[in-house]
């Protein structure tokens, strides 16, 4: 229990220095845009990136229609983890898997 609350303590502190709320609108520093790509690259959902930065999921969503640093850097996570996979599927297929050649055929 004391362990988890150091965690989550230590977790707030990363947290509120990638994203700042000035005057009612947040921005999410540069800094975070590593951590966004790779938690993409790793599956993570919208959510999930968000409470990593310690915002709201819905004022993740805004940020990515409004900060195109941040929307890339989601962006290219994504399309880590597409290439990952689709890589992954073509060794299947490639030895043998019948399921995993098809799936890439869809």
């Amino acid at each position: 229990m004391v362990l988890q609350a150091k965690y989550n303590r230590c977790m707030t502190q990363i947290a509120s220095s990638l994203a700042t709320k000035t005057e009612g609108r947040w921005t999410v520093s540069p800094e975070a845009h590593p951590l966004v790509r790779r938690l993409r690259s790793n599956g993570c959902s919208q959510a999930t990136i968000a409470a990593a930065i310690g915002i709201p999921p819905s004022t993740f969503r805004d940020l990515l229609d409004r900060d195109d640093d941040l929307k890339a850097a989601y962006e290219e996570g994504h399309g880590a983890m597409h290439d990952e996979l689709v890589s992954l599927l073509m060794e299947q297929a490639r030895s043998g898997n019948v399921a995993s050649a098809i799936f890439l055929l869809k």
